[in-house]
């Protein structure tokens, strides 16, 4: 659990450490400079689409739901916004698409949300991932959830803004908050976690 504005380490805005508040110690971390995100006046935290990114090494197996709160500032085909995995090479996670505003969910196979479905440029939303075989969702607010097969592969990292281990495919974006649960969460329970989003961030959800 990443929390907004809690945990944070940063040298003259340049993050290199975000505490997990789960309680499972799985920090955030990026020791390189020219890698970290920049903290925001926001309070959030800016990857700038290049070369910065944060990650951290754990075994979670599916079902698994990924909660983020953030803002895609430009949108690239295949921008990894999370990735399942601390290696270069990818095995999960949300990409963006070519089609502003959709995105893809991929664990070995892809969801993609419909026609314009997805968080849009310039504005925080709270985006919910559900890797949970043939029964995967992804969800952008409160809104319409998209439902199918994701496929069969586990996570075994974490990596905020780029595939794995930050080889490529950086993505541009303020992030606010990130929760990651070990369960499939239901509609209801989306609704709630996506609600308190809503209230860190103060958006409409």
């Amino acid at each position: 659990w990443y929390r907004f504005k809690i945990g944070i380490t940063s040298v003259a805005g340049a993050v290199s450490q975000w505490n997990d508040q789960s309680g499972n110690a799985r920090d955030l971390l990026q020791a390189t400079g020219a890698a970290q995100p920049a903290l925001q006046s926001d309070g959030s935290l800016l990857f700038d689409g290049a070369a910065s990114f944060m990650n951290v090494l754990f075994t979670l197996n599916q079902p698994a739901s990924f909660y983020l709160l953030f803002n895609p500032v430009t949108r690239t085909n295949l921008d990894r916004f999370f990735d399942g995995g601390s290696l270069v090479g990818s095995i999960m996670g949300l990409s963006d698409t070519v089609t502003d505003p959709q995105v893809i969910l991929n664990a070995g196979s892809s969801l993609t949300t419909g026609a314009g479905v997805g968080p849009t440029t310039g504005t925080y939303s709270a985006v919910c991932s559900v890797v949970n075989g043939a029964s995967s969702v992804i969800q952008i607010n409160n809104g319409t959830a998209t439902t199918g097969n994701t496929g069969a592969n586990n996570t075994n990292g974490f990596t905020l803004g780029a595939v794995r281990g930050g080889g490529y495919n950086w993505s541009n974006i303020q992030v606010k908050e990130v929760i990651i649960y070990s369960a499939a969460h239901d509609a209801a329970t989306r609704r709630t976690v996506i609600n308190y989003l809503g209230q860190v961030g103060n958006i409409s959800v």
